[in-house]
């Protein structure tokens, strides 16, 4: 394997598991969501589950979250395609 494919397998691998890690994130308010009951205000977990989801995958201002996997990801694929 060549230096610039490792290289990009380990940031493919970083860049996963951050994601993998945010992922908690999006499944406890989705719990809150199924959990919710008649009383619950469903909108207001909804709103929550939207935005858990669209930090994760942009990661707010400083960071790019599952951009970063997408970005990595690409870069892995063309490398890899390469002779």
């Amino acid at each position: 394997m060549n230096e610039d494919l490792e290289k990009a397998t380990e940031e493919l691998s970083e860049a996963f598991e951050d994601v993998r890690e945010d992922l908690g994130r999006v499944f406890v308010a989705f719990e809150d969501l199924r959990g919710a009951g008649p009383a619950d205000d469903i909108n207001q977990l909804l709103e929550t589950l939207e935005d858990t989801v669209k930090d994760v995958r942009t990661r707010g201002l400083v960071g790019s979250g599952a951009n970063k996997h997408k970005r990595a990801r690409e870069r892995w694929l063309k490398l890899k395609a390469q002779p």
